[in-house]
């Protein structure tokens, strides 16, 4: 027998945030504005638009011993972000310490959202980015944008997955990530901190520092307008082979603004049947 593969890489999709020197975001730039390459090669643009679409939102929630004191502006915190989710938008809430806890959703009801947020119990060790694998995998076959929110104080004792690992399953699901971190500069751990910055920073989020309840107001507004306010941006790759690596992915916009975007993406594993 002899068998004959045809398939192709026919798109990859990059959501991409863009900002001026003040942070807020830019929402005024024309296509052509925008340059991507892929593994250092120039690819040519297929689409490139700026538009609201629906999203699935998991909010990873610590809920261990060492936010107890804190439980109770983690649950504002929540409660505030669920707020700016569009009436179409999928949330899950997934509480988690040394694994996750109760799940509920994915939901539109805002009522249930909120039941679950009233409910969270603090206690028991931390396992944050064995969470963040299992919650990234919350989102795997969601239709829309794909957003985790992750709120922690960043301290982590029990994980056995790696900052790498848990990065690589982030980036499998295309998720974006983004990490309220309770307590601010001085509640984080500087270890968890880099880590936290370092996994917003390759999917395409941002990392806030809040260090008062009244803050959180903004972080909250802050993050469901960016979720929601994105260009979406599609290419055809120079690079058909399928051979599952790793391609990174850099956009440039003009000078003076500042993009995100996830790093890139890891090519469709060749086909088990070779002629």
């Amino acid at each position: 027998f002899e068998v004959v593969e045809k398939t192709g890489i026919t798109g990859v999709l990059v959501e991409t945030a863009v900002y001026d020197k003040t942070g807020a975001a830019v929402s005024h730039l024309d296509p052509s504005a925008f340059t991507i390459l892929e593994d250092d090669e120039p690819q040519a643009i297929d689409l490139a638009t700026r538009e609201t679409i629906p999203t699935d939102v998991v909010l990873l929630v610590d809920n261990s011993q060492s936010m107890s004191r804190r439980l109770d502006f983690v649950r504002r915190a929540t409660e505030r972000l669920t707020q700016g989710i569009g009436p179409k938008d999928h949330v899950t809430v997934a509480p988690f310490n040394g694994h996750l806890g109760t799940i509920t959703g994915p939901t539109t009801d805002r009522a249930t959202v909120r039941d679950a947020i009233v409910a969270m119990q603090a206690g028991g060790g931390t396992a944050m980015l064995d969470s963040l694998v299992e919650g990234a995998n919350l989102l795997r076959g969601a239709q829309g944008r794909r957003v985790l929110v992750l709120l922690t104080d960043g301290w982590d004792e029990n994980s056995t997955a790696t900052a790498d690992e848990a990065l690589t399953v982030l980036q499998e699901t295309q998720a974006t990530v983004y990490v309220v971190a309770i307590g601010g500069v001085a509640g984080i751990s500087l270890r968890g901190g880099d880590t936290l910055r370092r996994i917003a920073e390759q999917t395409g989020g941002r990392i806030y520092f809040p260090p008062r309840d009244t803050e959180m107001v903004t972080v909250a507004d802050r993050i469901t307008s960016d979720a929601h306010s994105r260009y979406l941006l599609t290419y055809t790759p120079t690079n058909q082979r399928k051979d599952g690596t790793w391609r990174a992915i850099t956009v440039t916009v003009p000078a003076g603004l500042t993009v995100r975007a996830r790093a890139g993406y890891f090519a469709p594993d060749p086909p088990p049947i070779r002629p």
